[in-house]
């Protein structure tokens, strides 16, 4: 299966979530859509090719029948040996400057939608690289927590094999998460009371649990991969709208504090054009996560 065809097939997928997603996103779990979604990412990044009698892109062409008129005439073929060939004056030996076949030259030529789909790959990734530099270099302008008890307990309440850091920069508007194996809480410069610091950090610990950095990293290649498809455009933005719904869902789950959380949410939100890259509180679909608390 080549590139077209996953991507095709791909994005059937995506069409068949995006609507399942608007008829159902207040009523089934949030994690649904993202068990939806991973299966997009397989299918658009694993070659392999599923048979299916109503596999459209595998379906043969049906070719009229040829009549008995159309059919053309093919002379026998005689199979002559080197010695019975020489004896009526034919060579059979190969000449030296015989031209390369239809088919070598076919093979040496270049696709040029093949260097456009490279140069359309190498740029996007450089682009994300490059969001993801500038950021990373603000986010080591941080610093740990001064005197903060409630922290120091937090973090001795919720440890994992991947230790945690919590810091706080003035170049950031909202928390955020950064790092996979080290990950990164960055809180902003300011005064939080308790009650908005958990549920905070228990936002950012859903997204660490569940390596959320990592997926988005991952749909990021897959959308450099397959750039030109509109549709996969598309499923990279509801995959990361998704992502904060399902971490919003856990969060009301574990503290019960619907009206709280979405006053924090709502305090917290600032506008971020790199939340692609890591997980924030940013002013992502932000009625769409309210209304989701809400109902």
């Amino acid at each position: 299966m080549n590139l077209i065809e996953m991507s095709l097939s791909g994005a059937i997928i995506i069409a068949v979530v995006i609507i399942v997603r608007s008829l159902w996103v207040y009523k089934l779990p949030k994690k649904t859509f993202l068990i939806l979604w991973l299966l997009v990412l397989c299918r658009l990044l694993i070659p392999i090719s599923v048979p299916s009698p109503f596999n459209f892109i595998t379906l043969p062409i049906a070719q009229p029948a040829q009549t008995f008129e159309e059919i053309p005439f093919v002379p026998p073929v005689v199979i002559l040996s080197e010695e019975s060939a020489q004896d009526v004056g034919l060579n059979l030996s190969p000449s030296p400057n015989t031209a390369p076949t239809s088919i070598e030259a076919h093979q040496n030529t270049i696709n040029p939608l093949a260097i456009i789909w490279v140069f359309g790959a190498i740029i996007y990734a450089a682009f994300f690289i490059f969001m993801y530099r500038r950021h990373y270099n603000n986010f080591k302008h941080s610093s740990v927590p001064e005197n903060s008890e409630f922290i120091r307990n937090w973090l001795a309440n919720h440890k994992l094999k991947r230790p945690i850091e919590i810091r706080t920069s003035s170049k950031i508007a909202s928390p955020l998460t950064y790092g996979i194996l080290r990950p990164v809480i960055l809180l902003p410069m300011g005064c939080l009371d308790d009650e908005e610091l958990s549920l905070i950090l228990a936002h950012e610990l859903v997204h660490i649990k569940r390596f959320d950095t990592l997926s988005k990293l991952i749909a990021v290649a897959t959308l450099c991969i397959h750039w030109f498809n509109p549709l996969v455009w598309a499923m990279f933005y509801f995959f990361n709208r998704d992502i904060e719904l399902s971490c919003d869902e856990a969060v009301i789950e574990m503290s019960e504090n619907k009206k709280g959380y979405a006053l924090t949410l709502i305090n917290m939100t600032a506008v971020s054009n790199s939340a692609v890259l890591y997980n924030n509180f940013s002013k992502y679909a932000i009625e769409e996560r309210i209304n989701a608390i809400r109902k």
